[in-house]
């Protein structure tokens, strides 16, 4: 089934009507590629708010049809060389314009921005670079993520200097691109370091769930599965933990059915601090995802710009159409009230 261009219209033109003057929040942004991380971007010459791989023109975003199919987005990672191509499409231009055109189509008012700490060295450069960029715009609250160079025993001094120098808003933990495997003895310490320095710090941890890119080998890609999720202790953290892309991530509707969502359901038991996201998820995954997990337990997560924010709230909405959900309620919880209590953040009057 396809949405057409003008329907799509309607839809975020009802989203924006019913959520009043509360505030909406993307909590899974990129801003730049976190796969291959070789994108370098200078100010644009001619246009504020734009940074671009060159001095290309920079064109306004517009809606277009959506697609409701599937279990997650497809990829092309089977075939990197083409998928960097796609990639250097989506992401030839960034900064806060061409995020907050995104955002306004989709409703959205604030937006995570989540790097990704690579396998080996340091990630500092992309932190200043989202310090410069988008450091001084209200719309936009930084994440920070660890990279292999800090120490198991300095994570926690890590998380605290990037909240006092950075005012970073949360910490990410993607384990497969940074090479942490959460199912290994050394990989689950690394992680609950993760989690006694955001509890320090009182800022939450965004997980990616699931599998990786397949650009990655059968072992790595997979040191985010859900098995391995379910062994870390999460509540311990006392401070909000999301499962991105609701542990889902490169699983077939079977696996999510058969494993992963009955695992997720324990572990939302067990842990009373953890939220999943709906980024990167199609159609028909998110309406699974929402028929088992309870609707405050559910943030509103694009995967921008990997996929357009209006994109991936279309599809929310659509998702909650088919559950039969209450729409204004839910989606008010799943992109206002919810995000903003995981962020500490003040939402108006959701």
């Amino acid at each position: 089934m396809t949405l057409e261009p003008r329907e799509v219209q309607e839809c975020l033109a009802s989203l924006r009507c019913l959520k009043k003057s509360s505030l909406f929040f993307d909590v899974h942004v990129h801003p730049s590629d976190v796969i291959f991380q070789s994108l370098r971007y200078r100010r644009h010459p001619d246009q504020a708010g734009v940074y671009g791989l060159d001095d290309s023109p920079y064109i306004s975003p517009g809606v277009g049809p959506v697609r409701l199919r599937g279990p997650v987005l497809p990829a092309a990672s089977h075939r990197p060389a083409l998928f960097m191509v796609l990639v250097r499409k989506l992401y030839r231009h960034t900064g806060p314009r061409v995020l907050g055109e995104q955002m306004a189509l989709a409703g959205v008012d604030r937006a995570l921005l989540l790097p990704v700490a690579p396998a080996t060295g340091t990630n500092d450069w992309e932190m200043d670079a989202l310090q410069e960029l988008f450091g001084n715009d209200p719309r936009f609250l930084l994440a920070v993520s660890v990279p292999n160079s800090v120490a198991t025993g300095g994570i926690a001094s890590f998380i605290s200097r990037s909240v006092a120098a950075r005012r970073v808003r949360a910490v990410k933990l993607h384990p497969a691109i940074t090479g942490i495997d959460l199912g290994s003895a050394p990989g689950r310490e690394r992680a609950e370091a993760m989690l006694d320095g955001c509890r320090e710090s009182g800022v939450p941890l965004v997980v990616h769930g699931g599998r990786a890119y397949p650009v990655l080998d059968a072992k790595v890609e997979s040191y985010a599965c859900i098995r391995n999720l379910a062994g870390i202790p999460w509540r311990d953290a006392k401070v909000p933990v999301s499962i991105a892309h609701a542990g889902c991530y490169g699983c077939s509707l079977d696996e999510m059915e058969q494993e992963v969502l009955p695992t997720l359901d324990s572990m939302l038991a067990a842990n009373e601090n953890l939220y999943v996201d709906l980024s990167a998820l199609e159609h028909d995954a998110m309406a699974m995802v929402l028929e088992h997990v309870d609707v405050d337990r559910v943030l509103f997560g694009s995967d921008a710009l990997y996929e357009p924010s209006w994109s991936a709230m279309v599809k929310l909405v659509s998702a909650l159409k088919r559950n039969k959900m209450d729409t204004e309620t839910s989606a008010r919880r799943i992109a206002g009230l919810n995000p903003s209590r995981f962020l500490s953040v003040e939402c108006g009057s959701c």
